[in-house]
């Protein structure tokens, strides 16, 4: 079964805060309240991991309803999601 990663163009961020909302897990909004993708961080979702400008992140399976539901609700329409291939990666 196909994957999808995520990723960011912060330009393109209106900063309406939706997405981690939506998703804290894989999103954070920055001291300047840029949205940023980070890790699946089950541990401390406080403490994100970046990624830097246009990272992909590959999310995990539980949660790809909710990463897809952030890009189609982003107003600033920064947000993608792209289907990798079928290999296993470990979360």
């Amino acid at each position: 079964m196909p994957r999808i990663e995520v990723s960011i163009i912060q330009n393109d961020c209106t900063s309406c805060g939706e997405c981690p909302e939506i998703a804290p897990r894989h999103f954070f909004m920055d001291k300047d309240y840029i949205a940023h993708v980070k890790q699946d961080s089950k541990t401390d979702p406080n403490t994100p991991e970046f990624t830097g400008l246009m990272g992909k992140v590959l999310v995990a399976q539980e949660l790809e309803g909710d990463v897809i539901e952030a890009a189609e609700l982003c107003p600033g329409r920064c947000i993608y999601v792209e289907e990798v291939g079928n290999e296993a990666i470990a979360m």
